[in-house]
């Protein structure tokens, strides 16, 4: 009798009652997600393991929902001439707090909130701006305290040139990573990489990693007005990263001059 009730709910009631338990789950995750101890959850039940962090790992990539860390990592796998181990993709701070404590190099991704947050609703029409907003602001604000202990990219860099974020890594990590000389290569062959990753998990126009004219009109309908407060403060910490890497390369600029009047 009870299982037999089920087929007397609609379904576009059933499917409410699922989006809520998963944006509430969601969130649950999210506020957890500043703690590293989630990180021994995963690998207690098995869950990510070949994206998270141990000590083995040699660089860690990590950002919001479509902040383009999965075209960072396509590119550091295929513009360095040996495998190496990356872990990514977790969209959680604690991944970022225990590379840093173990002394693993670190790039961090960010992308405009509205851009980020509309994209990655789209791709997952299940869920809320709301919960993306929440991450988005949780991910960069726990984060922010300790910015200087790790490569800051913003999207547009890391889609345009992402040879000069590799740059950063040596310098500031002093990796040794090999700098790409053949930039229309690299993009085309990481443009491959993402296409094979997307047919992997569906292949839906909305769903994939490069832009194209369905996804862009239904990004363009995602709603933001009910959370304008909270996308506003999605905005102010990401000008806020913004103005760090104004400082970076003002910085970095100060310091080429120096060396040329030595």
């Amino acid at each position: 009798m009870i299982f037999g009730l089920g087929k007397l709910v609609p379904d576009s009631v059933k499917f409410r009652a699922w989006r809520k338990w998963k944006n509430l789950f969601f969130r649950a995750h999210t506020h957890l997600g500043r703690s590293k101890y989630l990180l021994q959850v995963y690998k207690i039940f098995g869950i990510n393991q070949e994206l998270i962090v141990t000590r083995s790992t040699q660089l860690v990539i990590e950002g919001a929902a479509r902040t383009a860390t999965t075209f960072a990592y396509y590119n550091m796998l295929v513009s360095q001439p040996l495998t190496f181990s990356i872990a990514y993709h977790i969209h959680l701070p604690a991944q970022v707090i225990r590379a840093l404590e173990l002394k693993i190099p670190v790039l961090v991704t960010i992308r405009n909130p509205r851009d980020a947050v509309a994209s990655a609703v789209v791709r997952e029409n299940f869920m809320s701006t709301k919960a993306y907003l929440e991450r988005y602001l949780i991910f960069y604000r726990t984060l922010e305290p300790r910015m200087g202990e790790f490569v800051v990219a913003d999207f547009s860099e890391v889609v345009s040139d992402f040879p000069a974020i590799i740059k950063r890594l040596n310098s500031t990590f002093g990796c040794g990573y090999t700098i790409p000389d053949d930039l229309p290569r690299l993009n085309a062959e990481v443009a491959e990489c993402l296409d094979r990753h997307h047919q992997c998990y569906g292949g839906g126009p909305n769903q994939s990693y490069r832009p194209n004219s369905i996804k862009k009109l239904a990004k363009a309908k995602v709603e933001f007005v009910s959370q304008q407060a909270l996308l506003d403060r999605c905005e102010d910490i990401y000008n806020h990263y913004l103005g760090r890497l104004s400082d970076v390369a003002i910085s970095r600029n100060s310091d080429a001059d120096t060396m040329n009047n030595a």
